[in-house]
């Protein structure tokens, strides 16, 4: 089976959660627009030879963080924040559109243990993998 895997840097934007509805709109559109950007050119750079996207898609998205406080990870706060780079990587073609007629999805969150916590000082060492492959006739 065909895998096609984008590995973003980073954490989608924190003020694209839905826990921060009601903020600056400037910001939110800034980081719904650096996020896309960001998904899309990582695209193309990395999989440039994709021509058409399958008929029907999967999207796995993995959270990978250094470590969690508090009850856990807020697992579908992040699913949303990711809108924004599932845009960019349809924007780029990777996918015929984001609807479930065409896509669907699923994550998890990995818990790195092996990166640094995070501090004020330190880059963010979290990362999001985009594993995009052709869903089953069965899903």
């Amino acid at each position: 089976m065909t895998q096609y895997i984008l590995e973003i840097p980073r954490l989608p934007s924190s003020e694209l959660s839905p826990n921060e509805l009601g903020g600056n709109y400037h910001k939110i559109g800034r980081a719904r627009k650096k996020d896309k950007t960001e998904a899309y050119w990582s695209w193309i750079e990395k999989h440039p030879k994709v021509q058409r996207p399958f008929e029907k898609s999967h999207l796995h998205i993995a959270f990978v963080v250094g470590w969690i406080t508090g009850p856990g990870f807020d697992e579908d706060n992040a699913l949303a924040r990711s809108k924004s780079f599932i845009d960019g990587i349809k924007k780029a073609g990777a996918i015929e559109d984001d609807s479930t007629k065409y896509l669907t999805l699923s994550f998890e969150v990995i818990v790195d243990k092996q990166l640094p916590k995070q501090n004020a000082e330190q880059r963010r060492p979290e990362k999001t993998i985009l594993t995009l492959s052709e869903a089953s006739s069965g899903r």
